[in-house]
């Protein structure tokens, strides 16, 4: 019946929507979903949905912005299967996460992708994104690294993104010069067909509200590189 209800009431993109997200502001849902629409019916939307046991919302940050995620119920419906959990330690990331993939998506060649929910991706990441260049559809790998991880581990990883037939490139997203440091050191001990694969970027001001590729700072195929030289 719930089911019912929400094809009818086209809910369900609401719910593809958040789940593409895993968690997103309602302002900016409603930005995305229903923008000819005035705010107030919207967040009725919003709140029927939770009544339905399908979303559910919270406030984050500043406790005045309220955010919204997937319930395990909704879930399954929903095409993209990300279920938040607002007690989560990984807030700030995966809030950073969706806005990196916003950003990105706002470029010409880049025409989709989601925060990373099971696909069956040979490696798993913080998101994906679907690059159209030369007629061909490439598939790449966004990974937010805010906290230095250990090399073993980061070095595994650019491995196996050097190895995966389901990944073109892997784009990961730094706000602290010194871890960004540590994976450019890591990269250069690696084969070509890895560094081909792997592009490092550094926007020291990455925030969840604030993402500059155009001006940070890119390391790529074993030297500095600007957004004008990988992008344009």
């Amino acid at each position: 019946m719930a089911k019912q209800t929400l094809l009818l009431a086209n809910d369900l993109d609401i719910l593809n929507e958040v789940g593409r997200w895993k968690i997103t502001n309602l302002r900016n849902l409603h930005q995305c979903i229903a923008p000819s629409m005035t705010f107030s019916p919207f967040a009725r939307r919003i709140k029927k949905l939770e009544r339905l046991g399908l979303v559910k919302s919270f406030n984050l940050i500043d406790r005045r912005r309220k955010y919204v995620g997937l319930t395990e119920h909704g879930a399954k419906i929903s095409c993209f299967k990300n279920v938040y959990d607002e007690k989560s330690d990984q807030v700030n990331h995966d809030l950073i996460t969706a806005h990196v993939l916003k950003e990105l998506l706002e470029l010409e060649d880049i025409i989709g992708g989601s925060v990373y929910h099971e696909q069956g991706f040979s490696v798993a990441p913080d998101a994906t994104a679907y690059i159209q260049r030369g007629g061909k559809s490439l598939c790449m790998a966004i990974e937010v690294e805010l906290t230095q991880k250990s090399k073993r581990r980061f070095i595994h990883k650019f491995e196996r993104y050097g190895e995966a037939q389901d990944f073109h490139f892997a784009f990961y997203v730094f706000n602290n010069y010194g871890v960004y440091r540590a994976y450019v050191e890591g990269l250069r001990g690696q084969s070509k067909l890895v560094q081909d694969k792997i592009i490092l970027c550094l926007d020291e001001k990455l925030n969840f509200r604030q993402f500059d590729y155009r001006h940070a700072r890119y390391w790529y195929q074993g030297r500095v590189q600007t957004y004008a030289e990988l992008f344009e």
